[in-house]
């Protein structure tokens, strides 16, 4: 609901692929031999996606979506221009970045499409890393984060009889949805969202989690 009573687009969708990427893992899996039965699977399939759309403030929500029909949404969307600005300043300090939280100031002689304007995120937290951190400490970024996904789906794919399975796949689809929203959006620049996706990756590679 809060995501819906937000009116963030990408939140909505991140919200949704999430929703069918943890019912979808629930459906395709066999129920462990604890559970005495996997109903409780398709009453959660049908009633996510249900609460999902029956808590949409359709006049607000889908009065956004039905903007990006209108006109030319992506020569008209600002952060399609900052994606574009961000690309030289990357190309400037392709090694080491122009430091963490430096992107704002980094940013003013790049700044091509609105220079009278203050521009202090990069409205996609990919670029934003690449920028403050270079390819050196976004290659690093992304290896941790790979590691720790991996070591998630290779308990969501092959540890089904594990006790804390149905916690790994709802840690999963939290991870999926984050990763999602970062694409239009500082999510992990926002100190709530960041502590939260610390939280669920220390839960994915925790050792607790494996315990049988």
């Amino acid at each position: 609901m809060g995501i819906c009573f937000s009116l963030s687009r990408m939140g909505f969708i991140a919200t949704l692929g999430a929703t069918v990427v943890i019912t979808g893992t629930l459906l395709v899996s066999r129920p462990r031999p604890s559970v005495g039965g996997s109903r409780w699977r398709w009453l959660a399939a049908a009633a996510l996606p249900v609460c999902l759309f029956a808590f949409l403030p359709t006049g607000a929500l889908l009065d956004r979506f039905g903007a990006l029909t209108t006109g030319n949404p992506v020569a008209s969307d600002p952060r399609m221009e900052i994606w574009g600005d961000t690309l030289p300043l990357i190309a400037a300090y392709k090694w080491v970045g122009c430091g963490l939280g430096a992107y704002e100031y980094a940013f003013y002689r790049f700044n091509a499409s609105s220079p009278m304007d203050t521009i202090d995120f990069a409205h996609n937290d990919y670029l934003q890393i690449a920028a403050e951190l270079g390819f050196i400490g976004a290659a690093l970024a992304s290896a941790l984060a790979l590691c720790i996904v991996w070591r998630l789906m290779s308990m969501v794919l092959w540890m089904r009889a594990n006790q804390n399975w149905e916690l790994a796949v709802g840690i999963l689809g939290a991870l999926f949805a984050i990763g999602v929203h970062s694409l239009a959006d500082f999510n992990l620049y926002i100190p709530a969202n960041a502590l939260t996706f610390a939280w669920l990756s220390g839960m994915a590679d925790s050792p607790g989690l494996r315990e049988r």
